[in-house]
């Protein structure tokens, strides 16, 4: 009687959780019109961590290659400083912007904000991606030719008009290199893929994935207990007649 109680008690309550999460669900779908059968995407542990390795990944890669490319003309500690910024904005904001602007952008939930509101952000992301890359891509094409100067004096002159060419409006993009232009192609990859690594990350519908997840965990409790009743009758049954 004790351990038909007992089992009695954890039933009734996995049936509650799994009971609740089920409203959640629906209310979650109703409030949002998502359409029937439009299940909740479920995030497993292995794209979990694949979700979270892949821009750490992008970071690191980025970051060494940039510091290759630049530390021949600006030395290795501004080299890395200035990947780092890069990297940060190119992976970093990118992966933020995919999960916090397009998701809401293309399947609003009831707590987006105005598709205005997403699409400016949108905007200013593209327009800095833009910028930094050029900017990073004109400076090391110029200081090439920094390289390739006589004297300090002329090594000074260009890597003056480096720093006054590697800004708006970028007249000086016909002085571009094969590593610069390299070097700007990489950043737009990385950017475009932690974009979609951000997007992808969860459930597009916000908040959707993680109902989800809660619901399956209280289906599997509440299946797990209710299989688990033939093994509870027989471990009894083998206690009683030792």
């Amino acid at each position: 009687a004790n351990i038909k109680a007992d089992f009695e008690l954890k039933l009734a309550r996995a049936k509650e959780n799994l009971d609740k999460s089920i409203e959640n669900l629906r209310a979650f779908r109703v409030q949002n019109n998502i359409i029937a059968g439009r299940e909740p995407h479920i995030r497993s542990n292995w794209k979990l961590f694949a979700s979270i390795i892949i821009p750490i990944a992008f970071a690191a890669t980025e970051i060494t290659a940039n510091t290759l490319i630049l530390s021949p003309v600006t030395g290795g500690g501004e080299a890395i400083a200035a990947s780092v910024m890069v990297s940060v904005i190119n992976v970093g904001l990118a992966f933020m912007v995919g999960r916090m602007c397009l998701t809401n952008l293309f399947h609003p939930v009831g707590t987006s904000s105005s598709k205005g509101y997403y699409i400016t952000l949108v905007v200013i992301f593209l327009i800095v991606v833009v910028y930094v890359n050029f900017m990073m891509g004109v400076f090391r094409g110029i200081n090439e030719e920094a390289l390739l100067a006589t004297d300090r004096e002329a090594y000074a002159a260009v890597s003056r008009e480096a720093l006054f060419a590697a800004v708006f409006p970028f007249n000086d993009l016909d002085r571009l290199t094969f590593q610069s232009m390299f070097l700007v192609l990489v950043g737009f990859f990385f950017a475009t893929a932690s974009l979609l690594d951000g997007y992808f990350f969860d459930d597009p519908i916000n908040g959707y994935g993680p109902l989800g997840r809660k619901n399956q965990r209280a289906q599997n409790k509440y299946d797990e207990l209710v299989n688990s009743v033939t093994d509870l009758v027989g471990d009894y049954s083998k206690s009683s007649f030792v």
